[in-house]
């Protein structure tokens, strides 16, 4: 009996990857285009930004100094857990500074920062150079700024919202041109 229920369920899982299988080739057609999200609404651009792997390097070193400096005073014990305390921080560091910038037909969401795509009035790709003097020297105290400092390219959104005093949006993207080739159609 057990060898006849070990028999059926190896047949219904080698039936089941094979539809999987054949699900997920015809499926494949559809990958290249704008995937949706909930509701039904089509993402038309989108992007995370995530630490580099210099910016990676230096906080591992950072927190390997730290504990080093830790166990040469208190020993192994107090080590290992400040290992794993700023490990944890370290990894809830890296998920909570992650950026993500979205334009779907009717908004543009980047981070916590929604608006709807009718009150942009013109956008601008910057470069290296440019991102720098306007998101220092130049900047305006009344911008919205949703910046990576290791991204050194982003986009300058100018903005007409009755209900808000904006200015413009700055954001830091790595497809600078793409994002605003999207957003001025």
């Amino acid at each position: 009996m057990a060898l006849w229920y070990l028999r059926t369920r190896r047949r219904n899982c080698a039936r089941n990857s094979t539809h999987a299988r054949r699900l997920l080739q015809q499926s494949s057609t559809f990958l290249p285009m704008s995937a949706p999200i909930s509701g039904g609404v089509k993402i038309l651009f989108s992007e995370k930004i995530r630490w580099s792997i210099g910016l990676w390097f230096f906080m591992v070193f950072i927190i390997g100094s730290i504990n080093i400096a830790i166990w040469a005073a208190f020993g192994n014990n107090p080590t290992q857990l400040s290992l794993s305390i700023t490990s944890l921080i370290l990894i809830l560091a890296w998920i909570m500074s992650t950026l993500e910038n979205k334009v779907t037909p009717d908004q543009l969401t980047s981070g916590n920062f929604k608006i709807s795509r009718e009150h942009i009035i013109k956008v601008t790709p910057l470069g290296k150079t440019e991102m720098r003097l306007i998101s220092g020297v130049n900047c305006d105290p009344a911008a919205h700024l949703e910046l990576r400092f290791w991204v050194h390219t982003g986009v300058k959104i100018e903005i007409a919202d009755p209900k808000d005093p904006t200015p413009y949006i700055l954001l830091s993207t790595k497809k600078y041109n793409e994002l605003s080739a999207i957003l001025t159609d």
